[in-house]
């Protein structure tokens, strides 16, 4: 189930936000919710990511 609030007006991030595994974006929206563009949004679920696999 995907996070029911996308904070995102840009229409890639809100694609990419919402393609985002569940933990993900709730860890983004927990600590990091004023993401300003999409690299930065990119980069924050790649770390995120990187380290639920360690």
């Amino acid at each position: 189930m995907s996070c029911p609030i996308n904070p995102y007006q840009d229409e890639a991030m809100q694609q990419y936000f919402q393609s985002l595994p569940p933990f993900v974006q709730e860890n983004i929206m927990m600590c990091n919710p004023e993401v300003d563009n999409l690299e930065e949004l990119r980069q924050c679920a790649e770390h995120l990511l990187s380290q639920n696999n360690q």
